[in-house]
């Protein structure tokens, strides 16, 4: 297997990632971290919260891209040789759905690509005693089937929502869709589209959306 440098593989399948993560393994002390996995980070201010608390930042940035960048080209508290960022479900990471915009998730991309890595690869000897580090970025789409059935998932809720007259906000839609996917595709990855819709109707029917009242106006 070629040598593997400091880059963003975007797009690669999830049994492709564990491969390539093996063989880093075999020949570095790695330190990886999975992001997104329940679509979580819908903002900056979210990834920043997941990512300083998943690499251990010894103090918040409190929202500063600044302090984030310093803290992503320092990680002296960590003892590791190569470290691994795998961002899941990347089509949904930092996507904003009222403007169509991926503005952030390409910003965070650049800030990788144009900050991060080169240092670790070699802006780094520039520093005393500055050892270069291998730092990969994997950025896995959600499976075909399970986008489709979060896309399904979407319009139910919606039809629900009218049907009960209600208005959520962005965190509680978010939190209601996540666990019911948690319920229906993620314990059974078999269910259909129609499994999906009755477990939603029987989801708002028996009201367990009201534990989340405090997102509901």
């Amino acid at each position: 297997m070629a040598e593997i440098r400091n880059r963003i593989i975007e797009k690669i399948e999830e049994k492709n990632f564990i491969k390539e993560y093996n063989e880093i393994c075999k020949k570095h002390k790695t330190f990886k971290v999975e992001i997104n996995k329940n679509w979580e980070i819908k903002t900056w201010d979210d990834y920043i919260r997941v990512i300083e608390k998943e690499f251990k930042f010894p103090k918040s940035c409190e929202g500063s891209k600044e302090k984030y960048l310093e803290y992503m080209k320092d990680l002296n508290w960590l003892d590791y040789e190569a470290y691994v960022l795998v961002i899941k479900r990347y089509e949904s990471f930092l996507f904003n759905p009222e403007m169509e915009l991926y503005y952030e998730q390409y910003e965070v991309v650049t800030q990788f690509i144009d900050n991060i890595l080169p240092y670790w690869e070699y802006e780094v000897l520039e520093k005393e005693n500055g050892k270069p580090k291998l730092f990969c970025v994997y950025l896995i789409d959600t499976p075909w089937r399970e986008s489709r059935l979060l896309h399904k998932c979407c319009v139910y809720i919606n039809r629900e929502k009218d049907k009960y007259s209600l208005t959520f906000d962005n965190d509680t839609a978010h939190t209601i869709r996540s666990e019911i996917l948690e319920l229906t595709y993620h314990k059974n990855n078999d269910c259909s589209d129609e499994e999906v819709e009755v477990f939603v109707e029987e989801y708002f029917k028996e009201g367990k959306y009201k534990k989340f009242l405090k997102g509901i106006k």
